[in-house]
């Protein structure tokens, strides 16, 4: 408890407080001290407070994973709400924060990893080696991910790797990428057969939009052969040419069964 003193006179006589004065004294005392603290609050410090007393540590909630969630109390629970989603997740901190970090990087919203891991995300360049083959360079940021870009990504390694249609209902292609990237929703062979028909399709027409504005000659090569094992035969036909960088181009143009 605070001392008080009465104000000294000059006669330095000093005036012993009553219970009663002492009492009002404290009182005022208390009463200003809460109004000094409303009106620290109003200035800009609601929000610090207001942490504090939501939370048992005395520093308030210090962990970085609560700059993306909002905590309250909800049937008489303490409840962690996520800024994106708006998910409820346990939100005492005796829990601690490792869910919550977990939940960070699974947001469905927020598709930003983190809350504060930078991504190393790999950028093709265009090719100036005279080789045809695109430099790839690696940037440090953050990686976004995209539905659409895996899928275009994963018909380009079913058509250059020759994987079959099921390949992307196999349980080990499902727990690879549920570990790599939970964010990425699964389709069945049929939706794969159609992403391959369609970038065929935008295949051939940027071809023939290539070919039209090519103003060198053009030279055809065939390259026939046999697979013993269906006793069939194909050929296929290239077409070869120097593009206005003079970079030599390959493009195939044609492949189908001969007998």
């Amino acid at each position: 408890m605070d001392s008080f003193s009465s104000t000294p006179i000059e006669n330095n006589n000093e005036i012993e407080p009553t219970q009663d004065d002492e009492g009002q004294a404290i009182e005022a005392h208390i009463q200003g001290t809460q109004e000094e603290g409303q009106e620290e609050t109003q200035e800009g410090g609601q929000e610090v407070s207001q942490e504090v007393q939501n939370s048992p540590n005395k520093k308030g909630l210090t962990s970085e994973a609560w700059k993306h969630f909002r905590r309250e109390k909800i049937d008489g629970k303490w409840k962690a709400i996520c800024k994106y989603c708006e998910r409820k997740i346990g939100g005492d901190t005796k829990q601690g924060t490792k869910h919550l970090h977990d939940h960070i990087r699974i947001c469905p919203i927020r598709t930003v990893r983190g809350p504060k891991q930078s991504i190393l995300k790999i950028v093709q360049q265009s090719s100036g080696s005279g080789t045809g083959r695109p430099t790839y360079s690696l940037l440090v940021g953050n990686f976004t991910f995209s539905q659409e870009a895996a899928r275009r990504a994963l018909t380009k390694w079913v058509i250059r790797d020759e994987h079959p249609m099921s390949f992307v209902e196999q349980v080990g292609f499902h727990e690879f990428m549920a570990e790599t990237q939970p964010l990425f929703k699964f389709y069945t062979r049929n939706t794969l057969r159609n992403d391959v028909e369609k970038m065929y399709e935008a295949e051939k027409a940027k071809l023939l939009k290539l070919l039209e504005k090519n103003s060198s000659r053009i030279a055809i090569t065939t390259d026939m052969w046999s697979a013993d094992c269906q006793n069939k035969g194909y050929m296929a036909i290239t077409a070869h040419f120097i593009d206005d960088d003079w970079n030599l181009q390959c493009r195939l143009i044609r492949y189908y069964l001969c007998f």
